[in-house]
């Protein structure tokens, strides 16, 4: 009876010390908020990733090498953004285990009042940053779309014009003498017109020649080019001076 005694009361003591060696492992409480706060921002850095490769892919195509710089260096500042933000919050929801003790790096902290200030702090940036992101998306959508009819139409009028490389060099020095006196009709009114649109520069290299219309809401705008045959062609542009 001893023995059994002496055998229970062990057990039992090597329960207690388990329970209480357990116990003081951290515990790591799994929040869904942060699995999809983690999933929504790594969403986000792929449309990311993807709408800045267009962005700069066009603007490499129309031959506008500052806009694509533009977008390529705006572009990385918002995917660090959205991929600190994908980390940060898989890391709470699934933090590293140590592999020498088998525990997490980082152990679940109670929530304080700085805590809960800068978790609001973090929801106010992502959906500022959401809804910033869509408002411009849009309104960039709007605008290529109003360049794109106003290129549409410019080709057009010139090829109905029948414009050539003569036409744009006349212009251009008859809008020196106006800009002077201003007296009579803009040359650059008289060269081309177009809806939605005005002639803003124009410019003369050799036998090439290229008309700049700009937008109301430009960039970007629409540049008519001349070649040495007279040919006409017509392209959007992020370089608007």
């Amino acid at each position: 009876m001893s023995g059994q005694s002496d055998r229970s009361g062990r057990r039992r003591d090597a329960r207690t010390r388990v329970d209480a060696w357990a116990g003081t492992l951290p515990r790591v409480q799994r929040r869904v908020g942060w699995a999809a706060l983690a999933g929504l921002a790594g969403l986000l850095f792929g449309l990311t990733a993807v709408g800045v490769s267009w962005s700069a892919g066009t603007s490499i195509a129309h031959h506008d090498p500052l806009g694509a710089a533009e977008a390529a260096g705006l572009g990385a500042l918002t995917l660090v953004f959205w991929w600190w933000i994908a980390l940060g919050a898989w890391n709470r929801y699934r933090p590293p285990i140590d592999p020498a003790t088998g525990r997490p790096e980082r152990a679940e902290e109670p929530v304080g009042p700085w805590g809960i200030v800068g978790r609001v702090l973090v929801v106010v940036l992502v959906l500022a940053f959401v809804g910033g992101g869509g408002w411009l998306a849009w309104e960039a959508r709007q605008a290529t779309r109003a360049a794109e009819d106003v290129r549409h139409r410019a080709e057009r009028e010139a090829s109905r014009r029948e414009l050539t490389v003569a036409d744009v060099d006349r212009a251009r020095a008859a809008e020196l003498t106006w800009a002077g006196d201003q007296e009579g009709p803009d040359p650059y009114d008289q060269l081309l017109e177009v809806e939605g649109a005005y002639v803003s520069d124009v410019s003369v290299d050799g036998n090439r020649a290229a008309i700049l219309l700009r937008l109301p809401d430009s960039p970007p705008c629409v540049v008519v080019d001349i070649d040495a045959d007279d040919l006409i062609s017509t392209r959007l542009s992020n370089a608007c001076t």
